[in-house]
């Protein structure tokens, strides 16, 4: 049964913006102090390399930390930094402050084994509701969402896919490309949408149209571009959108019957952390208005703050809400399905 809440993302923009240099928020001076004499955070996160050094400017500069004050960020994709985190809590020493990643299951195994701190911001109603950990552990900063991108030059309009299952016709036989739900994340959120949507029937059904199976999301829009295939289901949006703007391809994002379903970049807290109040700054940083305004304006990305108008327009659009409690639980055989029914579509169609 599909979970749906409709939203629209044109948000006007109802919040005084005060700059880098002052608080947009109300902050706690007592935690700011505490932060300042731990002297430093340690953040693991899968946001891209170019964009860390302007946030970590911003974070210090809006909390008046002081140059003295030492950010580590550790940049690696949404697995490397779950195996880092993971690794560091078997020998029992765990580096980490926070972290950010796009993949949301490592979140519930570490929930489970203690590993987090249970913590939200004062300025967590920032956030959107549907965005809201009803956990007490995780501050949403960002979501990625699901589309369809295609080359317009080799897709006419009069083909642009206008239901998901559209990329099933037999026009698009061998032009069709997705990840590995094994080895990506937005591979994983399009593996249980589609299912949750149309049955593993999809699956089987597109194994017939012989697709071009990677290992990450962000391989997708490449073999746009390069002309190995026509139609992506479910690459990176953002990034794909980032190209859009700057006109560098004619590629084209689409979101078939307006429906999406999202994974949220979770901000996490480590229950262990060595600076444990630089943490909560974060955490706090991470709701803010000012941070997701950067980050929206500047990386192009879909940020949950309720006050923050797109830096990217999307339409209005609702959302599917998938089970990711659900999923960490049973990914493994899910990633194992997905590869017997595309097999079962590919024999049936030689």
């Amino acid at each position: 049964m599909r979970r749906i809440m409709t939203i629209s993302i044109y948000i006007p923009l109802a919040f005084l913006f005060f700059g880098v240099t002052g608080l947009s928020f109300a902050a706690d001076k007592a935690l700011i102090e505490a932060a300042k004499k731990e002297g430093e955070i340690v953040w693991y996160t899968a946001f891209p390399r170019r964009f860390l050094p302007k946030v970590n400017e911003i974070f210090k500069k809006t909390y008046n930390l002081g140059d003295d004050f030492k950010i580590k960020s550790t940049r690696k994709g949404s697995g490397a930094v779950a195996q880092t985190v993971e690794a560091e809590h078997m020998v029992g020493r765990s580096n980490w402050d926070v972290v950010s990643m796009g993949d949301e299951t490592p979140s519930y195994r570490w929930m489970k084994k203690g590993m987090l701190m249970k913590y939200q911001p004062p300025n967590i109603g920032n956030i959107r509701d549907e965005f809201q950990d009803p956990h007490g552990y995780r501050v949403a900063g960002i979501a990625g969402i699901t589309s369809v991108a295609i080359h317009k030059k080799r897709v006419p309009e009069k083909d642009w896919p206008k239901r998901y299952k559209d990329l099933l016709d037999p026009k698009f036989k061998g032009r069709v490309g997705l990840a590995n739900p094994a080895t990506s994340g937005p591979g994983v959120m399009a593996t249980r949408f589609m299912v949750e949507l149309y049955g593993w029937e999809f699956f089987r059904e597109l194994g017939k149209n012989k697709p071009v199976l990677v290992k990450g999301a962000g391989a997708l829009e490449q073999l746009l571009i390069s002309g190995e295939i026509d139609v992506a289901l479910c690459p990176n949006e953002f990034s794909t959108l980032e190209r859009i703007q700057r006109g560098e391809t004619e590629l084209k994002v689409l979101y078939p019957e307006n429906l999406v379903a999202f994974y949220t970049m979770w901000t996490l807290i480590n229950k262990d952390a060595p600076h444990p109040n630089a943490a909560k700054l974060w955490a706090e940083f991470a709701a803010s208005e000012i941070r997701q305004k950067y980050i929206t304006e500047n990386a192009g990305r879909f940020i949950t703050a309720k006050n923050v108008k797109f830096g990217i327009p999307r339409p209005a659009l609702k959302f599917h809400k998938l089970d990711w409690e659900w999923i960490t639980e049973h990914k493994d055989d899910m990633c194992k399905k997905f590869i017997e029914e595309l097999q079962k579509g590919i024999a049936e169609a030689r």
